[in-house]
């Protein structure tokens, strides 16, 4: 297994649902983890998530050139992850995580 491209979002909205103990993570690649999948990578390494909400992205039409071609875009998968009270999941944690197992990390 095989995760690409793991990061935690860092937005406005993310942060402020980071307050209440939802954290977002995105994660593009060939291989996207059920939340199953998810839960189990989180636990082996401790943290203990109640909740794992999945938001696919439609496609991006983009049009390219004289001739008009369209080109779609695809975009991340973003994991929306709720967190026992005071457990914290921030970006070095993620690199960790992901980085043991051979997973390549990127940081946004």
């Amino acid at each position: 297994m095989t995760l690409n491209n793991v990061s935690l979002l860092q937005t406005e909205k993310a942060y402020n649902m980071s307050q209440s103990q939802v954290f977002v993570l995105t994660i593009d690649g060939s291989f996207i983890p059920n939340k199953i999948e998810l839960a189990k990578i989180l636990k082996k390494h401790g943290l203990n998530p109640i909740r794992i909400n999945v938001a696919n992205l439609p496609v991006k039409v983009k049009i390219r050139g004289q001739k008009r071609r369209t080109i779609l875009k695809k975009r991340p998968t973003k994991y929306y992850i709720k967190l026992k009270p005071g457990e914290v999941l921030s970006e070095d944690k993620v690199a960790q995580i992901f980085a043991n197992s051979g997973q390549t990390v990127k940081s946004k």
